[in-house]
Parts: C-alpha cells; sequence; structure tokens
C-alpha cells in the first residue's frame, strides 16, 4: 500500500512539474526559428508624433474645446430677457435667464447675461461668480473669453478687489 502511494506521489508531482514546463503564452517557434514580436502601437500614437516632456515621456497635445452655443430656443430667452432687463423688469429678466439655463446648461452665454443681470442690480459677488462659470465654459473662444473677463473685472472692482 505504502508503495503504490510513493508511485501515486511521484506521478502527480511529475504531472505538475511537465505543467510548469509549459508556457501557454510564450509565442511559436517556426523552422526558421523563434518568431519575434513586433510591438504593437495605438492608432493614436502612430497618427501623431507625442513630445516628450522633462521627464522624458511622451505628452499628447492638449485638447481643445470649443465652446457651446445655446440652442435657439434659449437664445430667444436671452433675448427676450435682455428687453425685460431695459425696461427694468429685473425680476421677470431673471425668470427668463434662468429658463434659458435649463434649457442650454453648458452654454457661457446664458451666465454670462445672468451675471449681466446681477451685476445691474448691484449683486457683484453673485455677479463675480457667474462670469468664473462662463469664463470656465468658454472653451477657445478668445472673444468670449476677453468678454467675460470685462464683465469679471467691472465686478471686482465694484466690490473693490
Amino acid at each position: 500500500m505504502m508503495r503504490l502511494l510513493n508511485r501515486v506521489c511521484v506521478l502527480g508531482i511529475l504531472a505538475v512539474m511537465t505543467g510548469c514546463g509549459v508556457n501557454p503564452y510564450r509565442s511559436a517557434t517556426t523552422e526558421s526559428g523563434p518568431e519575434t514580436a513586433q510591438p504593437s502601437t495605438p492608432a493614436a500614437e502612430t497618427a501623431a508624433p507625442q513630445q516628450p516632456d522633462r521627464t522624458g515621456r511622451p505628452v499628447s497635445p492638449p485638447v481643445r474645446i470649443s465652446r457651446v452655443e445655446p440652442t435657439p430656443a434659449a437664445r430667444q430667452m436671452l433675448a427676450n430677457a435682455d428687453a425685460a432687463a431695459r425696461e427694468g423688469r429685473y425680476d421677470q429678466a431673471m425668470l427668463m435667464v434662468e429658463r434659458a439655463q435649463r434649457m442650454s446648461p453648458k452654454a457661457g452665454d446664458v451666465y454670462l447675461v445672468m451675471a449681466r443681470l446681477h451685476y445691474e442690480q448691484q449683486r457683484y459677488a453673485k455677479s463675480e461668480q457667474l462670469c468664473l462659470k462662463a469664463l470656465s465654459l468658454a472653451g477657445d473662444d478668445k472673444a468670449f473669453k476677453e468678454s467675460a473677463m470685462y464683465s469679471l473685472d467691472k465686478a471686482r472692482q465694484a466690490q473693490g478687489k
């Protein structure tokens, strides 16, 4: 009985050792020799060369973000809000701008109009916050950034900053 147990153990150890010698991830060999694997590169890396940073690692070019325009309905709401503000109906104008904000929440124009309404009502801190929000949504539009910066400067000057 002991002999049988020894043989089973030896066979088990041999089976385990044989399994360890086979590497399923090793590349197949051909008659001419081992196959050489070429490193694969993603298509994005081959399309545009990347410049290395200070540490030598490649850096992708920055992502360009365009400014989101308000929807036509939101644009009409903003025009109506401007008309109401010119007539001194600031509460109604603010309701219209808030409605435009729900229609186009990522359009910086909405926040800039809202900032100007708050500025006209001497709520300068709120106007500053909304100008900063408009700036964050400006994307690559330089003219819009300048307009938002002008409104931001006015709001900060009114606060004495």
